[in-house]
């Protein structure tokens, strides 16, 4: 289950071709918040027992929805959203690195900034940006790691003006598009320090086994 990016399931539906070559499942099927196939869609006439693994980088306002669409089916399993699994900070770290090393700057001379999407509607919605700055700070990896938003304070555009020193930035997206994409790079032509962007989380290929290890928890689950 994704949020979907300008009508349509994105990389979600790589995410989905992956899985199914697994052959874990049955069926692998992508549904989509917000564009098509709608979630009501992939659920549709699907093959029991159904496990809805959702593509969200945050516990926050669309997770609500999902749970809201979902309440009352028997016949299907939430699982919690990827924004949630243990190696989320790794991979946040290792791609925040990788983009270091293509600049040419020490990972410990350099600002690590982690951009979520945020939004006051929710008041979980930056949780899992801010614990996964903590846990990155905490390893020392980098000079300094920092936080910022496109739809709450801290805002991305106000945060950049303020960068004193090289910064690289990844994006608790899924996708890039609207805001994974378009959205950031407008705020961070602000910037007052060197940036580079490394991208939305959720396009990297090191995504793919941590979605592959949420599919088998799943299956696992069901044999218990």
């Amino acid at each position: 289950m994704a949020h979907g990016i300008e009508g349509r399931p994105g990389v979600a539906a790589d995410h989905r071709d992956t899985i199914a070559a697994e052959g874990l499942f049955a069926e692998v099927r992508v549904g989509c918040i917000k564009g098509v196939p709608t979630l009501d869609d992939a659920l549709d006439a699907a093959p029991e027992p159904v496990h809805v693994v959702p593509l969200l980088l945050a516990d926050g306002f669309i997770m609500d929805l999902v749970r809201q669409r979902l309440d009352g089916r028997t016949d299907v399993t939430l699982h919690p959203p990827l924004g949630l699994h243990d190696d989320l900070v790794a991979l946040l770290a290792d791609k925040a690195a990788r983009a270091c090393r293509d600049a040419g700057w020490r990972t410990a001379d350099t600002m690590l900034l982690l951009i979520g999407h945020g939004t006051p509607k929710h008041p979980e919605s930056g949780a899992t940006t801010e614990a996964a700055a903590r846990a990155i700070a905490a390893r020392g990896r980098f000079a300094d790691v920092i936080t910022a938003y496109l739809d709450q304070g801290s805002f991305l555009a106000d945060v950049a003006r303020h960068l004193t020193t090289p910064t690289v930035a990844v994006g608790l997206f899924m996708d890039e598009g609207p805001h994974g994409r378009d959205d950031v790079m407008e705020a961070l032509a602000a910037a007052t320090a060197p940036v580079v962007y490394a991208g939305p989380v959720g396009t990297d290929p090191a995504i793919v086994p941590l979605v592959l290890q949420l599919a088998r928890r799943a299956v696992a689950r069901t044999a218990a």
